[in-house]
């Protein structure tokens, strides 16, 4: 699944509900992968090896008013909220490194909570190596 960072990301994907055929349980798909990378499940959840991850619910618990002042400011920047570039720009605002490369978002539902959520890998520009491809 490849979808440039700019391209739209339909809300189905973005916050599965429990009734949506794409969702199996607690795995998770795909919804964006930078160009180059490749995945491998790992325990029903899609990875990308060497990509520090975070997932939405523990972004959401910091103080709230962090979060909606790097939402309102990702929006500002990008001009959407639905994009990789839109979160990318999020992180960047809530980490406080402008370096910060979004390489892959998945998407999940979990059965227990009845909630959405999403993982979010990222390299920081201090885990960047050259590429001899």
């Amino acid at each position: 699944m490849e979808r440039l960072k700019t391209g739209h990301i339909p809300h189905d994907e973005l916050s599965p509900i429990e009734s949506n055929p794409n969702f199996r349980g607690t795995d998770t798909i795909t919804v964006f992968l930078a160009e180059g990378y490749e995945t491998q499940t790992d325990h029903g959840v899609d990875i990308v090896k060497g990509l520090h991850y975070v997932i939405s619910a523990n972004l959401l618990d910091y103080a709230p008013e962090v979060k909606e002042i790097a939402f309102k400011k990702a929006e500002e920047q990008v001009g959407n909220t639905d994009t990789a570039q839109y979160f990318e720009e999020f992180l960047r605002i809530v980490y406080k490194q402008p370096n910060i490369l979004l390489i892959h978002i998945t998407s999940g539902f979990d059965l227990n909570s009845k909630q959405p959520y999403n993982y979010f890998g990222y390299l920081l520009p201090s885990d960047v190596k050259p590429r001899f491809d």
